[in-house]
């Protein structure tokens, strides 16, 4: 076993451009195989959960401020819109990645709710591996506590935990 070990110690060492040996970093967590599964898995779950917003309209609680009668936003991404997003406290928020996003929704979809509502549950996808990701980086957690943690990204962006509201 000790000779296993000294061999391993070897083979983990390079030699620098000085002539001095460094000990190269190996262990960075890579995505394996049950990772992906994972990956995928929540991918097509969030997406399932989020895709049924696809059909639906736009409502009225700030829709009608912050896209259908704004006709900033509705005449999507130009040099105008681009400084009025980084100066307007339009709607009493200052949130100029919001009225960009919207912007490039209206540039790219017009008025059709149901895109943008895509736009949304894409995010939420994003959102969801990101946070997988994160936590895979961070906890090196092993298989089982891996795919547990999955589940608890999905119910997180479900109830809106690191997630853009639909």
């Amino acid at each position: 076993m000790a000779k296993r070990t000294t061999g391993k110690r070897k083979t983990a060492r390079t030699v620098a451009a000085n002539g001095r040996s460094a000990v190269r970093i190996s262990h960075v967590p890579t995505f394996g195989r049950p990772d992906l599964l994972i990956l995928l898995g929540l991918a097509a779950v969030t997406f399932a959960i989020y895709a049924q917003v696809i059909g639906h309209q736009f409502i009225t609680l700030d829709d009608p401020t912050y896209i259908q009668e704004n006709p900033m936003v509705n005449r999507g991404v130009t040099l105008a819109g681009l400084a009025w997003a980084f100066t307007t406290f339009h709607a009493t928020n200052w949130h100029p990645l919001t009225w960009i996003s919207h912007m490039i929704d209206c540039q790219l979809f017009g008025t059709n709710a149901g895109r943008h509502l895509l736009v949304n549950a894409l995010i939420h996808v994003a959102n969801t591996l990101l946070i997988f990701w994160f936590l895979l980086r961070t906890t090196h957690a092993p298989m089982a506590e891996r795919a547990g943690r999955g589940a608890f990204c999905a119910s997180s962006v479900a109830r809106g935990v690191g997630g853009v509201g639909v």
